[in-house]
């Protein structure tokens, strides 16, 4: 079960946003099947503004989202927002090589003034579910490009340099 210290991450706007307690009020709320979209939405955005910084500018959004949540949660079927962002994943529990990891992948992407979505994923579960039984890995959009190996920050920033052009 996710912590409410681990956030659970949504699209809004094409981009991978962390929310903290969304589990927690999907959960609350869920006797809420059948109501309007519009009073749902309202009552997620008005519960996780709580614990979560949310725009005023791009409430409307959140609430979009929070809705789309929602409906996956109480099983009906909703159309995912496309995040447009790179997207990396480090995956291992903290030991010295995967903290290396992240840093050479910071690295190269602050010297190629390249954005990305990049999350260190800890948690074993989460880790086992790529199929993985070596640390560290590195996720490119989805694609495992290695495991069980520190790669050279040469071979990293072709890996995204690669996936920024598909």
């Amino acid at each position: 079960m996710m912590s409410e210290k681990e956030p659970s991450y949504i699209a809004i706007k094409g981009i991978r946003v962390g929310i903290l307690g969304l589990r927690e009020v999907l959960e609350k709320l869920s006797a809420w099947k059948g109501k309007k979209d519009e009073e749902i939405a309202d009552r997620m955005l008005q519960e996780l503004k709580t614990k979560n910084y949310i725009p005023p500018s791009v409430e409307t959004e959140y609430k979009q989202a929070f809705l789309r949540e929602f409906k996956k949660f109480v099983g009906e079927p909703v159309v995912e927002e496309e995040t447009s962002a790179l997207n990396i994943a480090i995956l291992g529990p903290g030991c010295p090589s995967c903290d290396k990891l992240e840093e050479l992948v910071m690295a190269v992407l602050t010297e190629e003034n390249i954005g990305a979505e990049v999350e260190h994923i800890r948690d074993v579960r989460k880790i086992a579910s790529y199929g993985l039984v070596a640390t560290p890995a590195l996720v490119i959009n989805g694609k495992i490009m290695s495991s069980g190996r520190l790669p050279s920050k040469t071979q990293i920033k072709d890996w995204i340099k690669e996936s920024i052009q598909r």
